[in-house]
C-alpha cells in the first residue's frame, strides 16, 4: 500500500471524488483525503497498491491530474538514528522521573484522603469533642485477625452488637469493627 497525492484542478474536484476509486481496480474506496485547497488545485491523497501504482499515474495524466511526489526520506544515516535513539531514551528516563514524582505526589494525596476519612467517620461515631486517636499500622494478612481481636480485648467499652459477627455487609462489602478501620490496598515495602 502507497499513498499518492494528486492535484486536481479544483473545478475538476467533483469529478475526481466520483471517478477516483475507478481509474484502477486497486485503489482503495472510500480513501481519498483533502490535504490542502488553494485557489486553483485541491491537494487529494488516495491509497493504492505498490504494484500499480505506474497504471495508476497513468490514468491520472490521461485526465489531466498532477501526481506530486513526496520525499519522505525515510532513509535515516546511522548517525540521525543514533541521535534519535539517544533522544528517546533520555525522554524516556525523563518521563520515568516524572511519572514516579507524579504518583508520589497522588499517593500522598491518596493517603491524605483515607486519613480525613477516618477522622470524619470517627466523628460521626464517637461525636464530639473528639477524643481518639488515629494510628496507622503495617503488619502480614496472617497477623490481622489477631492484632484485631487484641485490639477488641483492649477496648471493650466500643463494642457495638456486630462487633463479634465475623462479616458484615453493610453495602459497602466492608467489615464492621467496634473502631473505625480503613485498610490501604497494593502498599508493598
Amino acid at each position: 500500500m502507497v499513498t499518492v497525492f494528486v492535484a486536481v484542478p479544483i473545478a475538476n474536484q467533483k469529478e475526481w471524488l466520483d471517478t477516483y476509486w475507478n481509474l484502477n481496480e486497486y485503489v482503495c474506496p472510500q480513501s481519498n483525503r483533502v490535504v490542502a485547497e488553494d485557489k486553483e488545485y485541491v491537494l487529494n491523497s488516495v491509497v493504492t497498491f505498490r504494484k500499480v501504482l505506474e497504471e495508476f499515474k497513468t490514468a491520472c495524466r490521461k485526465r489531466r491530474y498532477v501526481i506530486r511526489e513526496v520525499d519522505t526520506g525515510d532513509d535515516l544515516s546511522h548517525v540521525e538514528l543514533k541521535q534519535l535513539q539517544e533522544k528517546a531514551e533520555k525522554d524516556k528516563k525523563t518521563f520515568y522521573t516524572l511519572l514516579w514524582q507524579q504518583y508520589c505526589v497522588c499517593y500522598v494525596a491518596w493517603i491524605h484522603l483515607k486519613s480525613i476519612r477516618v477522622f470524619v467517620e470517627s466523628l460521626l461515631k464517637y461525636g464530639l469533642p473528639p477524643r481518639f486517636i488515629s494510628v496507622v499500622v503495617q503488619l502480614p494478612a496472617s497477623k490481622e485477625a489477631e492484632v484485631r481481636k487484641r485490639i477488641s480485648e483492649i477496648y471493650p467499652d466500643l463494642s457495638t452488637p456486630l462487633a463479634h459477627d465475623t462479616f458484615y455487609d453493610n453495602g459497602a462489602l466492608q467489615q464492621e469493627y467496634p473502631y473505625i478501620s480503613l485498610k490501604v490496598a497494593n502498599v508493598q515495602v
